[in-house]
């Protein structure tokens, strides 16, 4: 019998996958030593701004770890297509000291776009994240097919800024199928949404930040406030 906090996580996971998955992006780059394969490397997410589409997603996604690599190498793959996200035609709004980037997209559907956020969400004791998880992209032919993975679990202090749930290696959930799972290093999740648990629940998306780390236990994103500044700055 699964228990009640296995079934809050399956009935969040429904929701998430008709509300917000149709909203996120993967992100690719070339394979290292195979130009001509993709790679999935992380996750961005649609809003819409002024009626147009705006793409979020970490800094380090398209720049590494390291913010030396070059964004027109990173590209998102639309109706068959690969579209560069740093081909030079778009500005990409990087708030300084801060792991995320922000642009406008028009090459989506604005019916793709989740509603501009508030700046202002109110407290969430509960937070869903979710992305693209690289260890499971899978490419067949000319076809790709990126796995959606969500996890659900409270709301921690982080720094300033930013938006923390619980994160840990065990005993956690995959709010797709309820199961315990040993969570893996989140690499592809990275620039994925983060919300509010518990209003996606009443069938309301509010978004609390934008994923950009994992470390001791905790997975951790840059906050509300800074994400709608940012866009505010296109």
């Amino acid at each position: 019998m699964k228990s009640i906090a296995q079934i809050f996580a399956a009935e969040v996971a429904a929701k998430f996958q008709r509300l917000v998955q149709p909203n996120i992006i993967a992100i690719y780059a070339s394979h290292k030593s195979r130009p001509d394969t993709p790679v999935q490397v992380g996750t961005g997410f649609l809003i819409q701004h002024q009626s147009r589409p705006v793409l979020i997603t970490a800094r380090h996604v398209l720049r590494g770890h390291t913010f030396k690599e070059d964004p027109a190498e990173k590209s998102v793959h639309i109706n068959g297509s690969w579209v560069y996200v740093g081909d030079g035609s778009r500005t990409l709004v990087e708030p300084e000291g801060r792991d995320l980037s922000v642009m406008f997209m028009d090459e989506f559907a604005p019916r793709q776009c989740l509603s501009t956020p508030s700046s202002r969400p109110p407290d969430s004791k509960i937070i869903t994240m979710a992305g693209f998880l690289s260890r499971d992209f899978k490419r067949s032919g000319n076809g790709l097919h990126p796995s959606p993975r969500t996890y659900t679990n409270v709301a921690v202090p982080v720094a300033p800024g930013m938006v923390g749930l619980r994160h840990p290696k065990r005993r956690n959930v995959d709010t797709f199928t309820g199961a315990p799972v040993v969570s893996p290093i989140p690499r592809g999740l990275s620039g994925g949404p983060m919300v509010d648990s518990l209003a996606l629940l009443k069938g309301t998306v509010v978004l609390m930040g934008a994923l950009t780390e994992m470390s001791d236990g905790i997975a951790q994103g840059e906050g509300i406030d800074i994400i709608t500044r940012s866009i505010a700055a296109l």
